[in-house]
């Protein structure tokens, strides 16, 4: 699996060892003891005065990469654990699925992947039975499978449009409010 690309360009900072350095994430004063072996060499640094350990310096720069990038991609480049990641988008404020560009391209490079497998797959009934009830269960859709009508809608059902609201019809009809809300806007008949 190649790993995931990343957005912008960050450069390796040059400090020297021993230099002493404003670190972001910790908010204080931190002296570099070592750079990693990560694909991108960063330095490690470690509060002064305070006891703990060492991790990465958090820079600009890096703020930057963690504000832009995925958590794999820091993962991956910065050879941070995930917990690590998560921490730093947690402080940053950028946690979830649709805050970073980086994630936000995952996550579509993911779906389309996922959408080509099963795009053209001829599904059973009752595996589209099984789908149709879990999205009524999750409620990601109003009405999985409405009812069709043979010969579409009819003069009697156009007459109903507009005399009670759609929501009412449409459960009258068996249909969808939306199929309701769309004949009547098509027809342009006001709501009830």
């Amino acid at each position: 699996m190649p790993p995931p690309p990343l957005i912008g360009t960050y450069p390796t900072p040059r400090v020297r060892l021993g230099r002493r350095v404003w670190c972001r994430y910790r908010r204080r004063w931190c002296r570099i003891t070592s750079y990693t072996d990560a694909p991108i060499p960063w330095p490690r640094c470690q509060p002064t005065r305070h006891p703990g350990g060492s991790g990465l310096y958090v820079s600009g720069t890096l703020e930057r990469a963690i504000r832009t990038e995925s958590a794999a991609a820091l993962k991956h480049w910065f050879g941070v654990s995930q917990t690590c990641a998560n921490a730093w988008r947690r402080w940053a404020g950028v946690e979830g699925h649709d805050t970073t560009a980086g994630t936000r391209r995952e996550v579509k490079a993911a779906a389309d992947t996922a959408a080509e497998v099963t795009r053209g797959a001829n599904l059973s009934e009752e595996a589209c039975e099984v789908r149709a009830t879990n999205a009524k269960r999750l409620k990601l859709i109003e009405y999985a499978r409405a009812a069709r009508w043979p010969d579409g809608w009819t003069a009697e059902m156009d007459a109903l449009l507009g005399t009670v609201p759609d929501k009412v019809l449409a459960k009258q009809l068996g249909t969808s409010r939306s199929a309701v809300r769309s004949r009547r806007a098509k027809l342009g008949i006001p709501p009830a």
